[in-house]
């Protein structure tokens, strides 16, 4: 899968295509500015990558990786967890997040996933009303599974939240 997932015609600003090994930098660049990212560990995005590889994508514009996206699963329930979305600051606000998201699910259904898991720290509106978005893309509503047991000190309180995915119409 080296092809581009979306065309630069169906992206403005570039185009989305699967991660590969010399993206740590910009997916470690991009989780360093933003107040909103957990920051993990690179072995953490290295076994993400080496498991789940085909759902670990990048937004490339002008030879730069300007975001990122990674998901865990599905499971054998069908369930799959949209890890961790990132746009680079620069390019925030332009609707890439959502073509990012989607392009994600989509990847998700093709892999048999039946439904999207995301946690949503309190508070961070910008997640949750991207989220709500993809599920109302995909008919469904965006709803609230349970809180995330804190483990941490240093992580935000989250919830777990979840939709469902129809199986893709031939």
């Amino acid at each position: 899968m080296n092809e581009a997932i979306a065309s630069a015609q169906d992206l403005q600003h570039g185009f989305i295509r699967p991660f590969q090994p010399d993206d740590f930098g910009a997916v470690a660049r991009i989780v360093g500015e933003s107040a909103a990212l957990d920051r993990h560990t690179t072995y953490s995005y290295w076994a993400n990558y080496r498991v789940f590889g085909s759902l670990f994508l990048v937004l490339e514009s002008e030879g730069q990786v300007r975001g990122f996206a990674m998901s865990i699963g599905p499971n054998a329930a069908g369930e799959a967890l949209f890890w961790q979305i990132g746009i680079a600051g620069s390019h925030r606000g332009q609707g890439l997040g959502k073509n990012l998201a989607l392009t994600m699910i989509r990847a998700i259904r093709q892999q048999g996933g039946r439904r999207v898991l995301v946690t949503i720290a309190e508070g961070n509106n910008v997640s949750r009303a991207l989220f709500e978005g993809c599920a109302r893309a995909c008919n469904t509503q965006l709803a609230a599974v349970g809180p995330i047991p804190r483990m941490a000190d240093d992580i935000a309180a989250e919830t777990l939240y979840g939709f469902a995915l129809a199986p893709e119409s031939k």
